[in-house]
């Protein structure tokens, strides 16, 4: 074992109170409760007590894959469980993402992640840039290297780590108060290797989030000097490697900083002021909007205008209301889109010129999205296209520049 039994079932007890305090702070967020995290706590506390059963089994390699069946089944199932208790669908779209990745299941939801680039399939370019700075390299280095001491402590079969552990235990016979822990070390690094696995695993399904591995690689190569990891090193080969791998990853690094300390230029939107500006002029304050995520968001905090949609994607009821909001830029006809639009309340409608042809890929503007569920719209017109030539009486015209259109519903 990596750790100790008692100092496991500690660490979950404190994870499992740090997510309930995190619960209470997010003001009863029920989705941290039925989380995957917070099924797997209760999980890996019934393996942790059924531990002398499994050790019965005497096999490492056994005993290891039935722990894992049981606390994925265990996780699975409570997963569920509290899921349907609560009524809880925020995260369902998670699975449907994931689902995508893997087959051909589209939905609306799936394909306003997918079509955007940050949440495509990671490119090898990034693997490219890691490896001039070496960083790559080295962090394959010692997750190797990681790996094999871990199989060959797994399997008892290092006698170099046997005998620290030996020595360990004739410390604590020669002197109880001296407490020696060989292994507590290794199973940090081993924490972290599998850590940068998890994390190499979720941006290559999602570009975006190479935001967690690239600290995590930066936090893994400080092992390089550690005699823990390679213990077959000398201390003056050790410091030879580190000062020669250091050099030559900073000759890429010294370029990559002077291309970004090169970048200059200022943020400068007069179209987005304009519209701002007339919000605060020209509606009341009660007025409600709808729209794109990111501009209501700009809407709510410079305006204080209600809004019904907001980049807070992952409840449902959010999800819902922002799929009949995009019907804007679909070929749905202009009274379904007036009569979605009147029942969540909405009395402007803010629409982006940007939005109406966008794609990242072939299939994927958002009438090509809607097509998925309304294939029978495929001939008709599109409505962000059809009202600049001309408003539908169910709508009018108050403000217009060259990004942004608004329309008033009229009642």
């Amino acid at each position: 074992r990596l750790i100790p039994q008692t100092k496991f079932i500690a660490l979950l007890c404190s994870l499992g109170i740090t997510l309930l305090f995190n619960t209470v702070l997010q003001f009863g967020n029920a989705l941290l409760l039925s989380s995957y995290l917070a099924c797997s706590i209760p999980a890996c506390l019934v393996i942790a007590s059924l531990q002398n059963l499994f050790n019965k089994l005497h096999w490492t390699p056994l005993i290891a894959f039935c722990e894992l069946i049981v606390a994925v089944t265990f996780t699975v199932i409570m997963k569920g469980f509290l899921s349907f208790q609560l009524g809880i669908q925020d995260d369902a779209h998670i699975g449907a993402i994931l689902l995508s990745k893997f087959t051909s299941y589209q939905d609306f939801h799936t394909q306003l992640y997918t079509c955007s680039a940050e949440f495509d399939f990671i490119s090898l370019i990034y693997f490219g840039k890691l490896s001039l700075t070496l960083l790559f390299p080295i962090v394959f280095l010692i997750i190797s290297n990681i790996g094999f001491q871990t199989l060959l402590l797994v399997f008892n079969g290092n006698p170099q780590i046997k005998e620290e552990i030996s020595q360990s235990h004739e410390n604590k016979s020669n002197k109880k108060n001296v407490k020696v822990d060989t292994t507590a070390i290794e199973a940090a690094y081993v924490y972290h290797a599998l850590q940068c696995l998890c994390f190499s695993g979720m941006a290559i399904l999602l570009m975006r989030l190479k935001l967690f591995l690239t600290p995590q690689m930066s936090i893994l190569a400080g092992l390089l000097t550690n005699t823990k990891v390679f213990r077959k090193l000398s201390g003056n080969h050790r410091v030879s490697m580190t000062y020669i791998l250091i050099i030559i990853s900073s000759i890429s690094g010294l370029w990559n900083l002077s291309d970004q300390m090169n970048i200059l230029g200022e943020y400068n939107n007069p179209e987005m002021e304009g519209l701002v500006n007339w919000i605060n002029s020209s509606t009341p304050k009660d007025a409600v909007f709808a729209g794109g995520m990111p501009i209501m968001a700009t809407v709510k905090l410079t305006t204080g205008r209600p809004i019904v949609n907001h980049p807070h994607y992952e409840s449902s009821g959010i999800r819902e209301r922002t799929k009949l909001i995009y019907t804007i830029y679909s070929k749905r006809d202009a009274q379904e889109i007036f009569n979605n639009l009147r029942r969540l309340q909405v009395q402007y409608i803010i629409m982006e010129d940007i939005w109406c042809n966008k794609q990242y890929r072939q299939g994927c503007a958002f009438h090509d999205i809607y097509l998925i569920d309304f294939p029978q719209d495929k001939n008709q017109p599109i409505f962000c296209l059809l009202v600049t030539k001309k408003i539908p009486p169910q709508f009018k015209e108050v403000f217009i520049n060259k990004n942004y259109q608004v329309l008033q519903l009229v009642t």
